[in-house]
């Protein structure tokens, strides 16, 4: 049989086609999925204070320094804001550009780096699979670090295999584009998200020197300029946080994010070893139809075939450290998925040769079109419990890939591979915009924050506002800076003050706020309550809404 896609991977083409299916399954819910809780919401915030402020090196979430990534992920952000919108119109999809950009790069270094290391053809396959994993989809659609460290790794290590693949070809010629961008990839990576980028790369030149004989390729990659390059992205930010915080943010940074999430699992985020490995039929879905093809391929042909090594040494090194580490969530391997994909990009190019798909890769697939029944049916089942139901377009999408799901896994089953990719890209493209754009916006119960900030926007236009029990970052994203959260007793001597005009209280803190209110001689006026579940911890709240009856 011929190779897989040889016609398609030729020229621009290739990249005009990633460049569209990236744009079909991450711009789709972009700026109808409100705010999330936590982590995104941190993010834009610090982001909008960075632009109200002018202060472009402290990074801030109202009064409290967060001191736990760098700047970098928060510069792009401020410029995609300054360029597409305004800090105070909160519009959250200004925030989540940068990360769709950067997904859509992921995925073209994807297959620039592939074309060297295993061919155009089984790159593209590779590359396509890689634009479908859900969780990619995920970031892509939230302003926070992950797709822009994705986009900065693999662009460091699309490059180390196009360097490390012309040394074993015997290729004499050294030029110095991939070693400057390999290292530019490093800078960004270490700018984004401290250490991900280094030790990812790090431990894949490691793997590569320890598992090979010929040690001359190291030197290709230019390692005393590539260090001056990295220094240069990332130090005159460092030295200016370390003088802006005289040394604290390093402190903080490492000593109460980095270090705890070493020794136990931080914030609930704990888990046992084996997590990832667990989680990755899911994480990866669809592409994880062909995660065990690709996986046993590479492992088989790993003395014989230089790239399966490579992507082994890319892969297994730092899986390992993930699963190691106690604190865990779900994106943290993200940046090992580009090698999964072009495994599987691999094996894809192995069964249009003729390789056959043993049992095991027949029971994953079955277990693949049970993970993709449940995402068909939670679009037309979740918003029923948690909302007003489904958009009805989601909801014929939803029912429109159950026959695409029977289709692509039998075609697996029979070795028609081109089929199956083409069925897992039409799986993604038929989901994805149904959860995204037409299931997540309409849950309405989960929108705490923005039905809350609504209301205070329509009470109390242009005041301050204050919550009591109901702290999470997303409303102070929607509301401001100066929305204080605080304690209901607090929350009473504000409004008795004056200094804001509306406060809110969760149903349990209600006696205590309302007894502070009557030591403070104030009459309440009760004008709203807004109900739904927190996601964040689990508990349906209701907040009723006060404010004070005359002076």
């Amino acid at each position: 049989m011929p190779p897989i896609w040889t016609h398609l991977a030729s020229g621009f083409r290739p990249y005009l086609i990633l460049i569209g299916l990236s744009l079909v399954l991450f711009v789709p819910g972009l700026d109808s999925i409100p705010p999330l809780d936590r982590d995104e919401s941190r993010f834009a915030q610090a982001t909008a204070q960075m632009l109200e402020s002018g202060e472009m090196v402290d990074i801030r979430f109202q009064d409290k320094p967060r001191h736990k990534k760098p700047a970098g992920a928060y510069w792009a952000q401020a410029a995609s804001v300054s360029l597409l919108s305004d800090v105070e119109a909160r519009e959250i999809w200004a925030y989540r550009v940068p990360s769709v950009i950067a997904a859509t790069l992921a995925v073209l270094f994807v297959f620039w780096g592939g074309t060297a290391l295993i061919g155009r053809g089984p790159a593209f396959a590779g590359a396509l699979l890689m634009a479908t994993a859900l969780i990619l989809s995920s970031e892509a659609h939230q302003a926070k670090t992950d797709a822009m460290l994705l986009a900065a790794t693999t662009l460091a290590m699309a490059c180390l295999a196009r360097i490390w693949t012309r040394w074993q070809d015997g290729d004499p010629s050294r030029p110095w584009i991939e070693p400057v961008l390999l290292w530019v990839g490093v800078g960004l990576g270490m700018l984004i998200k401290g250490p991900m980028t280094p030790m990812v790369v790090g431990l894949t030149v490691i793997a590569l020197l320890v598992t090979g004989r010929d040690r001359g390729w190291f030197w290709s990659l230019r390692p005393v300029i590539g260090v001056a390059i990295a220094a240069i992205i990332f130090l005159p930010w460092a030295v200016a946080i370390f003088v802006e915080t005289q040394g604290a943010f390093f402190g903080s940074a490492v000593g109460d994010d980095l270090l705890p999430k070493l020794v136990s699992g931080q914030e609930s985020h704990g888990a046992p070893p084996s997590y990832y490995s667990l989680l990755v039929l899911v994480t990866f879905w669809p592409a994880s139809l062909l995660l065990w093809p690709g996986l046993k391929s590479a492992w088989q042909d790993r003395k014989g075939d230089p790239s399966a090594r490579f992507l082994l040494c890319w892969l297994i090194p730092s899986w390992i450290v993930f699963e190691l580490v106690p604190t865990k969530l779900p994106h943290y391997t993200l940046p090992l998925y580009p090698a999964l994909a072009l495994m599987a990009g691999l094996a894809a190019d192995q069964i249009a040769r003729g390789m056959a798909v043993d049992r095991a890769a027949r029971v994953v697939a079955w277990v693949w079109l049970v993970i993709g029944v449940i995402l068909a049916a939670a679009v037309l089942i979740v918003p029923h419990v948690k909302g007003d139901g489904p958009a009805w377009w989601a909801a014929v999408l939803a029912l429109s890939v159950l026959p695409v799901l029977w289709i692509t896994r039998k075609a697996f089953a029979q070795g028609r591979i081109k089929r199956a990719i083409l069925g897992c890209a039409a799986s993604a493209t038929l989901l994805y915009p149904a959860i995204l754009a037409g299931t997540l916006p309409e849950l309405d119960r989960l929108a705490i924050a923005p039905r809350l900030a609504e209301a205070v926007d329509r009470l109390s236009p242009g005041q301050r506002f204050a919550s009591s029990g109901f702290h999470e970052p997303s409303l102070v994203f929607l509301t401001a800076t100066d929305t204080a959260l605080v304690p209901p007793e607090a929350a009473a001597d504000l409004l008795a003050d004056g200094t804001v005009a509306l406060v809110g209280v969760i149903q349990r803190y209600r006696p205590a706020f309302e007894a502070r209110a009557a030591e403070r001689e104030i009459r309440l006026e009760r004008v709203g309550v807004v109900s739904g579940l927190n996601y964040s911890k689990g508990d349906e709240i209701d907040i009723t809404l006060f404010r004070r009856i005359g002076n």
